[in-house]
């Protein structure tokens, strides 16, 4: 008998005991058909159906809390923040987990003073018992399905941080996902078709930041240079968010060249660090290039208030700020551009992040509709890209443009809030449309 052959024997009969009430059972058999044929969609999808079957049977017998756990690595605390703000105290845990990138403290103690108590350790077993499980690719890594005892809540949303990588929305227990943009919910729906993909806004920004963004950025930018203990001498604020797959010596040398241009005009330039590189570029020499060393995801005052934001090829930094309606520079590195292209050795950089060539077609497009990217070495080229994007009064209408056409339909304004309404509905039992 073939594989393919005792693949449909596990489906055919855990469609059985699916239609006779035995859940489990029947997932059991899916599980099995699954681990042979994990790429089989049409499997994924019975085996995601006896699970939500299960998980609801077994709320109503033992009965769950009523509570929402936002299962969340501690460094993208603050990434979250504007969301977790809009969420009710009293019925959230917020579970940061064991966290090799540090904890944001800042965000940790902003949590409290909010009312969510400690963020403590949910012990995974424990997870069926909510409502509901909020993540970004957490679900992913702390919950790999192992056998048939394991089990989620019958509502599992996934919620990512990151829009380059969407490897984590695989998974068969997830009954919901929620993007930013309209594009990637429609491409996720039907690469997992047995969860409900939805898009609100980018939700890890206020209202009232990004009211300040279009209507009084001066603010902004008085914040940013207290938090830089800087003088602002009224020239470019230039920020740059590294990549996963940055050659430090490059971006160092780049950004230097570029802080010395600058400087007589006033003009500074700001690095934030990938997380895994804050120590490379520490020993580094980055002449006049501030570092913004302030922990965790956030720092959204330092990305509104620029003038520009230098963004890498493989980052998802730049979407965010795109849809925001920000003015973005791409760059890319020697190694980066290889990397994405398919000419350098993956395997040695993989394991630097979890960027993948190809998993983010809506950054290239982006960036091909602002022109293309320049290596961040090329000094001379990226004074003449500034320059003329901080002269462009076009640029407004056409983020505009680019992001309808590439993106598609986002509450840019209001995602946070979108986000959070969503939420509870899900938490209530109501049906997103």
């Amino acid at each position: 008998m073939s594989r393919i052959a005792d693949v449909e024997a596990l489906c055919r009969l855990g469609m059985l005991h699916l239609h006779k009430g035995e859940p489990d059972r029947a997932k059991r058999l899916f599980l099995r058909a699954w681990q042979a044929m994990p790429d089989q969609t049409g499997i994924a999808s019975l085996l995601a159906q006896a699970h939500r079957a299960e998980a609801a049977r077994r709320h109503a017998e033992d009965g769950c809390n009523g509570r929402m756990l936002f299962v969340i690595r501690g460094y993208f605390l603050s990434y979250y923040l504007p969301l977790l703000r809009l969420l009710p105290p009293d019925r959230v845990d917020v579970d940061t987990g064991d966290d090799g990138w540090g904890v944001d403290g800042a965000a940790r103690e902003e949590l409290l003073a909010l009312g969510f108590g400690p963020c403590k350790h949910v012990p995974r077993p424990e997870w069926w018992r909510y409502a509901m499980v909020v993540a970004d690719h957490a679900i992913q890594m702390h919950f790999p399905i192992a056998g048939p005892d394991d089990l989620l809540p019958p509502v599992a949303v996934y919620l990512p941080h990151t829009t380059a990588y969407t490897g984590g929305a695989g998974h068969p227990y997830q009954s919901h996902c929620i993007y930013p943009f309209e594009a990637l919910a429609l491409q996720q729906q039907a690469q997992a078709p047995w969860q409900q993909c939805l898009f609100t806004g980018p939700y890890q920004f206020t209202e009232e930041m990004l009211r300040l963004m279009h209507e009084d950025r001066a603010a902004l930018r008085a914040r940013v240079m207290d938090d830089l203990e800087q003088e602002d001498r009224g020239g470019p604020l230039v920020v740059c968010y590294a990549s996963a797959l940055d050659n430090c010596h490059e971006v160092a040398e780049g950004l230097r060249g570029l802080a010395d241009a600058l400087h007589p005009q006033g003009g500074l330039v700001v690095l934030k660090p990938f997380p895994d590189d804050v120590e490379r570029y520490a020993a580094l020499d980055m002449g006049r290039v501030l570092d913004w060393t302030r922990s965790g995801a956030g720092g959204n005052e330092l990305r509104m208030a620029a003038d520009c934001v230098l963004c890498g090829l493989a980052g998802s930094t730049l979407l965010s700020v795109f849809l925001a309606g920000q003015r973005v520079l791409a760059y890319h590195t020697e190694q980066e551009r290889e990397y994405c292209e398919g000419s350098r050795d993956r395997q040695k950089l993989h394991p630097r992040g979890t960027v993948r060539p190809g998993a983010n077609p809506w950054g290239r497009a982006v960036i091909a509709g602002l022109g293309g990217s320049c290596s961040i070495e090329d000094v001379p080229t990226l004074l003449r890209h500034l320059d003329a994007l901080l002269e462009d009064t076009e640029y407004p209408a056409r983020n505009e443009a680019i992001r309808l056409s590439v993106l598609g339909r986002s509450d840019v304004r209001h995602g946070a809030r979108r986000t959070a309404e969503l939420l509870l509905s899900l938490l209530d039992g109501g049906r997103a449309s």
